[in-house]
């Protein structure tokens, strides 16, 4: 698991798929589920056809189409979902990481920094089934040291490092 606080446009996301190919060199991971905002898919896209020289093989998942979810995880080895859908679907994400080798990736994680937000509860409850976690942010702390313990508790579920959050 890692977090990336770099500055914006500091190369997070190329960053992660540096990642995500050495753990899929290791056979620790085969896919990418990334949770973040919509205006994030291009960039995710668009930067995987720069590293790699072809257009991934990508699924937007739609709350429409969240139903269809499982049927796509074959033929596609990146996923992205938005916080709203995320949070609405997490269910379906759940089974889907359980199928699955997965690299879950919390693009923007300072959405999540707010315990009792929908969102954050919904990224807390798909986090423990990934294989591997990573959060991406250059804001980690815009309020103060407390908008940490979603995203820590993200990375680390099932290891409670910064207590509940009742404690701050």
């Amino acid at each position: 698991n890692s977090a990336n606080f770099s500055v914006p446009g500091s190369g997070k996301t190329w960053m992660a798929y540096a990642a995500f190919l050495e753990l899929k060199k290791r056979k620790i991971v085969d896919k990418i589920l990334v949770i973040g905002p919509l205006s994030a898919f291009r960039p995710w896209e668009f930067e995987y056809k720069q590293i790699f020289g072809k257009p991934p093989k990508s699924y937007r998942i739609k709350s429409h189409k969240i139903d269809r979810l499982l049927a796509y995880l074959d033929e596609n080895e990146i996923f992205l979902v938005s916080y709203k859908t995320a949070a609405n679907y997490q269910e379906y994400l759940i089974h889907a990481l359980k199928q699955e080798k997965f690299l879950l990736i919390c693009d923007e994680s300072h959405y999540i920094k707010n315990p009792s937000s929908e969102r954050t509860t919904a990224a807390l409850e798909i986090a423990p089934y990934a294989t591997c976690r990573m959060i991406l942010t250059g804001t980690p702390m815009p309020q103060g040291p407390e908008d940490l313990w979603g995203q820590f508790t993200f990375l680390l579920p099932r290891q409670e490092l910064l207590g509940s959050f009742a404690e701050y």
